[in-house]
């Protein structure tokens, strides 16, 4: 859990052509508090939305449940969660710490390469996220510029997110994603391409997968427009004055991405 001031960490946030800070908007601020009552969940009742491994308390939605009281542990911490916001909030944090359990339990399908172990970057970032309760968003729809070519063959650089450059330290990556929920009020990204992406021969650029911090100077994050009425009543908007998940296209340029953060490339013929 985070305040709002400490959102204004140096990140890039758009709205309406304008760069703003993220303290400075209202919807922002409303939405953030919502979406800091899954953390008052995890302090106002840890024996539902906490559990206990090798002497640590960890957000439950991290804990691989291999029983049938850590499923129901887990069915009734997700009611709580959707019931302390009306199941408005589609994406709070417990969405993808689930998906980064399962990526550390299931990572040694990512192998390694000549310049790192990805299973061992998946397993590591899976434990920090896990010991610091960090917020994720992920982006993983490439823009549709062109449906007719691949994506190599898109001269923009646009149509998805692309290694240009690495060194012993990590890669460098631009491009785009779209359909970026919450990433404003998020800690960290997580870039990966969807499952029916068909890369074809010359893509390999593109077969890449890795976290970064939104304040990366190389990321900027472009919001759609906010459904909010600021000027009018909460009774005559009540849902939409009160929260907004806020879908951004992310713009990488140039972009240096750690290589412990560094989660998978494939090569492709």
């Amino acid at each position: 859990m985070h305040t709002i001031e400490q959102l204004n960490d140096g990140r890039a946030v758009y709205l309406n052509g304008h760069r703003v800070n993220v303290a400075d908007v209202p919807i922002f601020r409303k939405t953030l508090a919502l979406n800091n009552q899954y953390y008052d969940l995890q302090h106002n009742h840890p024996e539902v939305h906490t559990y206990q491994e090798n002497g640590h308390r960890y957000d439950i939605a991290f804990k691989v449940p291999r029983t049938v009281a850590d499923l129901q542990q887990k069915r009734r911490a997700y009611q709580e969660i959707a019931q302390s916001n009306s199941g408005m909030l589609g994406r709070t944090p417990d969405f993808l710490n689930t998906g980064m359990a399962v990526l550390a339990e299931r990572a040694a399908f990512l192998g390694q390469n000549q310049y790192t172990d990805f299973a061992a970057n998946a397993r590591n970032y899976a434990k920090e996220v896990k010991a610091n309760d960090i917020f994720i968003s992920h982006a993983l729809q490439n823009p549709q510029l062109n449906r007719q070519k691949a994506i190599n063959a898109i001269p923009s650089g646009y149509a998805g997110v692309h290694t240009i450059e690495r060194n012993q330290d990590g890669i460098f990556v631009s491009g785009a994603k779209m359909v970026n929920t919450m990433a404003p009020i998020a800690d960290d990204l997580l870039i990966f391409n969807p499952p029916e992406l068909l890369l074809e021969n010359g893509d390999s650029s593109y077969a890449v997968a890795f976290a970064t911090p939104l304040n990366n100077p190389g990321v900027k994050i472009i919001c759609r427009k906010l459904l909010d009425h600021p000027t009018a009543s909460i009774t005559d908007y009540p849902l939409s004055n009160a929260l907004d998940e806020i879908d951004a296209y992310i713009v990488f340029d140039h972009a240096f991405i750690r290589g412990q953060k560094y989660l998978l490339k494939i090569m492709l013929k």
